[in-house]
């Protein structure tokens, strides 16, 4: 969003950098580190069995959200592992002599 912001108040769009990109969101990224480090499937399951409130919660999400809470979780624990592997394909894609390679090796 902000890249096209500034392309469409600034007009420099071409100058942001996907590594630049990584570095502004790179904070945001961190507080993914307590929940995978500390996030156990079958808590869920635990939690339904002896709180009625929390089963009855999961149950009004997953009809509205019409998935089951463990499948959002489980994508929130896929998102961050998988931006080391775009990152390293992207660089690996990148021609040697890109501004973007020889800021970013």
């Amino acid at each position: 969003r902000r890249m096209e912001e500034d392309y469409f108040n600034y007009g420099y769009a071409y100058k942001t950098s996907l590594g630049q990109i990584f570095l502004e969101v790179g904070d945001y990224l961190k507080v993914y580190a307590p929940l995978l480090n500390q996030y156990d499937p079958t808590d869920l399951c635990k939690e339904r069995e002896i709180n009625p409130n929390f089963a009855k919660l999961c149950e009004d999400f997953e009809r509205q959200a019409h998935g089951s809470l463990e499948f959002f979780l489980a994508r929130l624990m896929q998102r961050p592992t998988k931006y080391p592997l775009l990152l390293k394909a992207v660089y690996e894609k990148t021609p040697v002599n890109h501004p973007e390679r020889k800021s970013s090796g």
